[in-house]
């Protein structure tokens, strides 16, 4: 899991990273892991910033002069459980070729991922990929 999961939180940091570039986002933010700093670099607008506990998870800020509406909120969020699914299902068709146990491993842990990150949940500053969707969709139904 020290390999698995530090890639497949990068890739799920990814596809919010992604779909902030689509949606012309000013300044992009990667973090991954938790504790003290222990890398951080550039690529162009995208700041890259890796902690000591480099497993632990991570989380993605964009900032744009124009606020981003509730569609693209919706998007933002969507996009790091989307990519997660979609390394799960590659992952899966991977193991027709190849029975390997890395790709087994990250058929489910991806899946986990993608799974948890979708359920709404809100823990003290931690909102889960799927409440900010959810509170997006809520406010763009009601305006």
């Amino acid at each position: 899991m020290l390999i698995i999961g530090p890639i497949a939180n990068f890739w799920h940091e990814f596809g919010h990273t992604v779909a902030a570039l689509l949606l012309k986002t000013d300044r992009i933010e990667i973090t991954l892991g938790k504790g003290k700093e222990m890398v951080q670099f550039e690529i162009k607008t995208v700041r890259i910033k890796i902690k000591r506990i480099y497993f632990l998870g991570g989380v993605t800020n964009s900032q744009r002069v124009k606020a981003f509406n509730n569609d693209e909120k919706i998007v933002l969020a969507l996009a790091g459980p989307f990519f997660s699914l979609l390394l799960a299902i590659l992952s899966f068709i991977g193991c027709f070729y190849v029975m390997h146990n890395i790709l087994l491993m990250s058929m489910i842990y991806n899946s986990w991922v993608a799974f948890m990150n979708v359920i709404p949940f809100h823990l003290k500053n931690k909102k889960s990929d799927g409440y900010i969707a959810w509170q997006a969709f809520i406010t763009r139904k009601h305006t």
